[in-house]
């Protein structure tokens, strides 16, 4: 069976949600492919993927799309380059790290600096969130990113979030899968796991806030 995610449904959590699926079903096969939504619906159409799990919303006539979790998109950097008290000049002086245009977080985090009329002077363009965080962790810049992607960072103190006044951006995760077409048992017990898990994730979020 054959999965496919965006870069970041795919960096986290889905692969270890996948892991534990494999892990309690043993006699299901399940290959996770990488790409973006485009490519991701591309796959679907042709049948080399049964699922898909992209961020942000995405649209084609022959695919179904189902909204599974929402996730907010902070702000972060080095606690010594975070603003005393964040101003759109002071914000706009830092460099800005973001993915490709085309991300689901650089669509959402774009138009959220433009709601706030704030327009970065120096932007840094990274292909991977892997390259993003290094390049957060040393202090090249600052960038709004999925809270899921630096929670460990956050955890630890070497990624601080910024607290910017009027900053509420969220994203969704959406599974997709071509419109009336009937799912492989093992595609369906798939998306019964990944549907719970999810559940999971977001009720130990909202427990966890004040």
């Amino acid at each position: 069976m054959a999965v496919v995610a965006s870069s970041l449904t795919g960096a986290c959590p889905l692969p270890q949600i996948i892991a534990e699926f494999q892990h309690s079903h043993p006699g299901v096969r399940v290959g996770l492919q990488l790409g973006t939504a485009v490519q991701a619906i591309e796959l679907l159409r042709s049948h080399h993927a049964e699922l898909g799990f992209v961020a942000g919303a995405v649209g084609a006539p022959e695919i179904e799309t189902e909204p599974l979790l929402e996730y907010d998109v902070v702000i972060v950097g080095k606690s010594a380059l975070a603003p005393r008290r964040p101003s759109r000049d002071s914000l706009e002086k830092l460099t800005w790290i973001s993915r490709e245009e085309g991300s689901a977080t650089r669509i959402s985090s774009d138009a959220g600096l433009a709601r706030l009329g704030i327009v970065p002077r120096r932007r840094l363009e990274l292909p991977s969130n892997e390259a993003l965080v290094y390049a957060l962790k040393r202090g090249f810049g600052i960038t709004a990113i999925s809270r899921y992607v630096v929670a460990a960072e956050l955890r630890t103190g070497s990624l601080t979030v910024i607290p910017v006044r009027g900053w509420n951006v969220r994203n969704t995760v959406f599974v997709l899968r071509v419109r009336d077409a009937k799912l492989t048992p093992s595609a369906d017990r798939q998306l019964t796991f990944v549907r719970r898990r999810l559940a999971d994730i977001s009720r130990q979020r909202v427990g966890r806030q004040p």
